[in-house]
């Protein structure tokens, strides 16, 4: 039997945009159709180094000024489902942007303090980072998946009982 010839190739992608990043400006827009416009129209990633925002998702949330000259590093340090764990730095106060898909349930760890996280991006998640270094923790706590989970366990219990009770008579 002959022996086959494996060839791979590897392609550089130039233009991907890296896991997590910090942005050095952003855009705020009054609703999701100016929103998405603005998205559709960039066809690079440079783009994406300015964060795009929603007014509405923005409530309690201060932005600070553009930086003027941004130096930047973010690595994910942890990952496990429902949980990441992000260290970083900023040379200035600006937004860390998670290339991953926002959901309300996910709530955000600033240096072991609550922070709120944001859409960034329209679909990304955004959480504004002081000027240092940082780590910034997100974790998904959905309680009523924790309360629909109690429910179950107390279920299986009372069906064991059920069984185990049925069965001496």
């Amino acid at each position: 039997e002959g022996t086959v010839a494996t060839t791979y190739q590897f392609n550089e992608l130039p233009s991907v945009v890296p896991r997590s990043y910090i942005v050095s400006g952003w855009e705020i827009f009054d609703g999701e159709t100016s929103l998405l416009e603005r998205l559709s129209q960039k066809r690079s990633s440079e783009h994406l180094m300015t964060a795009a925002l929603l007014k509405s998702d923005l409530a309690n949330i201060t932005l600070p000024s553009f930086p003027r000259k941004l130096s930047w590093s973010s690595e994910i340090i942890e990952y496990r489902p429902n949980y990441l764990k992000i260290k970083g730095f900023s040379s200035e106060e600006s937004i860390l942007v998670l290339t991953e898909n926002f959901h309300r349930h996910w709530k955000g760890y600033l240096n072991g303090e609550p922070t709120p996280i944001f859409p960034a991006q329209y679909t990304f998640r955004g959480v504004k980072v002081p000027r240092g270094n940082f780590i910034v923790e997100m974790r998904y706590e959905d309680i009523q998946l924790k309360v629909a989970y109690g429910v179950m366990i107390l279920g299986i219990i009372f069906l064991i009982l059920f069984i185990y009770y049925g069965q001496k008579k």
